[in-house]
């Protein structure tokens, strides 16, 4: 039996950040510019790096909508802008950035999205969407006109887990109704597909121009190649 059921992550598959960087968001620089505040530049990596632990250690604890996921952001910010060398008025920065932030819309399709989308929904075959993300995603596709292409989203920040545990899959396979043998998985992160194909999902890798080649996994350039693959 062929393929009759898709999952896809999203960051770096479907959707990329307008700034060309996920992390720090945009936010974070253009409110400290605004206000004309100095900053430690060279201690960004290492306040991107610690904030970002926080980020993967809270992950444990599930959030359910927006206005819980405000909470972690505005620590989030905090820790960077502490990191930073910023130690007056965090608070009230990281309300701010955060407020830009919720204001924007951070991300954009890939060209190939769309067309993907459009084809798969032609072929009827069902897309689950598989991300480590907040609940904000949902909102991102719905600001974009592109939720009404996913028949749901597994979002890491909702579950409390990420991945490559096996606790994700195994949601988009009950949402999908579908056993793994009958799906196709495409992530970006060769050790999410490697997950996928432990449990017996086709797992593809969508291997950027700037991202080095994983011998080990099944490969695409282009999510348009996915189309003749199944």
């Amino acid at each position: 039996m062929g393929t009759t059921g898709v999952i896809l992550d999203s960051g770096n598959v479907l959707l990329k950040p307008v700034t060309g960087v996920w992390f720090p968001p945009a936010a974070f620089g253009e409110v400290l510019a605004q206000r004309a505040l100095p900053w430690d530049t060279t201690r960004l990596d290492e306040a991107v790096a610690v904030a970002g632990t926080y980020l993967d250690e809270i992950h444990s604890i599930p959030v359910s909508d927006e206005a819980a996921e405000r909470f972690v952001w505005l620590r989030y910010y905090e820790l960077l802008l502490s990191g930073v060398g910023v130690e007056d008025e965090r608070r009230g920065l990281a309300a701010a950035m955060h407020d830009l932030w919720e204001a924007s819309l951070p991300v954009e399709p890939y060209s190939w999205t769309v067309p993907v989308l459009e084809e798969l929904a032609a072929r009827q075959l069902p897309v689950v969407l598989l991300s480590d993300a907040w609940p904000s995603l949902r909102r991102f596709y719905r600001e974009l006109g592109l939720d009404g292409y996913l028949k749901e989203m597994v979002i890491s920040a909702e579950q409390g887990v990420s991945k490559p545990d096996s606790r994700m899959y195994a949601k988009s396979l009950e949402l999908l109704e579908m056993k793994p043998g009958d799906v196709v998985f495409v992530d970006d992160w060769p050790e999410n597909v490697h997950a996928a194909v432990g449990i017996g999902i086709r797992g593809i890798r969508l291997c950027h121009e700037d991202a080095e080649s994983d011998p080990t996994t099944e490969e695409i350039t282009d999510l348009r190649e996915l189309l003749a693959l199944i």
